[in-house]
């Protein structure tokens, strides 16, 4: 076991990265639901939730009609 992989400087890191992808994710998630004239707030909410579950579960839906209630 390479104890590189224990530095905390190096954990630290990763752990950050993993943060702002998520909240990355999470703002292309309400991008799209916005594209599909859904609650872009909404989706962003269930985004930072359950992550790229909401991703899947938005692109799996149809585009919201003109003219219907977001």
């Amino acid at each position: 076991m390479d104890l590189a992989l224990l530095d905390p400087a190096l954990l630290a890191r990763m752990g950050t990265d993993f943060y702002v992808g998520w909240g990355i994710l999470s703002l292309l998630v309400a991008g799209i639901a916005q594209g599909k004239g859904r609650s872009g707030f909404g989706w962003w909410l269930a985004a930072l939730l359950v992550g790229p579950l909401a991703l899947l579960l938005l692109l799996l839906c149809d585009r919201r009609p003109a003219g219907s209630p977001a």
